[in-house]
């Protein structure tokens, strides 16, 4: 589906989850992860090796993911972050209505 919302919130079990998985695959590059809780364990379900359709939202949120990719990819210092919790974010989207285009014209 796609990510309407977002919202950063402390969630030890995840953030666990995560630095295990992240040490054990001794990553280089973005992955993006899907996972569900079941009661109070998080379940990975997909993993790509990409950054997420969420890069937007994130970077709305403090998390700038894109440009702490690129300090890395060249050797720079990764500013220190601290999330401000209970934040959130919205994706909405919209439809515009215009004039039509003249798709006939020779440039």
């Amino acid at each position: 589906g796609r990510t309407i919302s977002a919202k950063v919130v402390i969630e030890p079990a995840i953030e666990d989850l995560l630095i295990s998985l992240a040490e054990i695959a001794d990553l280089e590059g973005p992955i993006n992860i899907q996972l569900r809780m079941d009661s109070t364990i998080p379940k990975i379900f997909e993993i790509n090796p990409r950054l997420s359709s969420t890069v937007k939202m994130r970077h709305l949120l403090g998390f700038s993911d894109l440009e702490w990719m690129i300090l890395s990819r060249h050797g720079e210092t990764i500013p220190s972050f601290s999330p401000e919790y209970n934040r959130s974010v919205y994706r909405l989207s919209r439809e515009l209505v215009g004039p039509a285009l003249n798709t006939n014209r020779k440039a």
